[in-house]
C-alpha cells in the first residue's frame, strides 16, 4: 500500500524498508511488522491522565501516529491534516493516537494552539518509540526525537498497516492515508 502518500522515487532501493521504504538503519526485526501484535504501552496523554494503548485498540482500530516534535514545522502540518480530516477518520471507525517524546506540559499546549481533537501521549524517555525502533538515529539531527511513522492497529491488536516515510520531512497526504486505511480495513 502507501501508494497515496508523497514521496521521492527511490533511485538507490539499499537501506529501504517495508513497503515505503526507510532511508535510515532499522534494525528490521524490532520493527513490529504487519501482520504482527501490536506492543501494548501506558503513557500519560496531554493532560497527564495514563493512557494504556490496548484500552484504545480494544474500543475499534487505532491510527498510532510517531512524529518528532511539537511545535515543529511538518508535524504542525501533519497534525492540522489530520485535525481537518478528523471526521473521515472517524467515520471509518478509527482512533487517532499521536505519539512523541515531548513533555505532557508541551503537548497539552499544542494540541490547545493546534485544536486537536485527539489525544497525544508522552513518551518522554523514548521507551515506546525504542521498542517499535522508532527512535531517530544518535548522528541525526532528530537525536532524541521519535521518527514520523504510521502503525494501524486492529481492535484485536494486530498491526495491520504502517507507513514509514524515506525521510523525517515527509508527511503523508491524508487522502492517500485514508484510503490505505480503508484498503487495509476492507471497507
Amino acid at each position: 500500500m502507501c501508494s497515496g502518500f508523497f514521496r521521492p522515487v527511490l533511485r538507490d532501493q539499499k537501506g529501504f524498508h517495508g513497503v515505503c521504504g526507510y532511508s535510515r538503519n532499522m534494525d528490521q526485526a524490532k520493527v513490529p511488522a504487519v501482520g504482527s501484535k501490536a506492543i501494548d504501552f501506558e503513557l500519560p496523554d496531554e493532560s497527564g491522565h495514563p493512557l494504556r494503548f490496548s484500552s484504545a485498540w480494544s474500543q475499534g482500530p487505532v491510527l498510532l501516529l510517531f512524529y518528532p516534535t511539537d511545535f515543529g514545522m511538518h508535524c504542525s502540518l501533519q497534525m492540522n491534516q489530520v485535525r481537518d480530516n478528523y471526521q473521515r477518520f472517524q467515520d471509518l471507525g478509527v482512533t487517532v493516537l499521536g505519539i512523541s517524546t515531548n513533555t505532557v506540559h508541551s503537548h497539552g499546549t499544542w494540541q490547545m494552539n493546534l485544536r486537536l481533537p485527539f489525544h497525544l501521549v508522552s513518551d518522554i524517555d523514548g521507551k515506546v518509540a525504542r521498542s517499535y525502533d522508532m527512535m531517530c538515529p544518535e548522528d541525526s539531527w532528530l537525536k532524541g526525537r521519535s521518527c514520523r511513522s504510521a502503525f494501524l492497529v486492529s481492535k484485536e491488536g494486530v498491526i495491520l498497516y504502517m507507513w514509514l516515510p524515506p525521510d523525517q520531512s515527509y508527511i503523508p497526504d491524508i487522502d492517500g492515508l485514508l484510503e490505505d486505511i480503508r484498503q487495509a480495513l476492507g471497507v
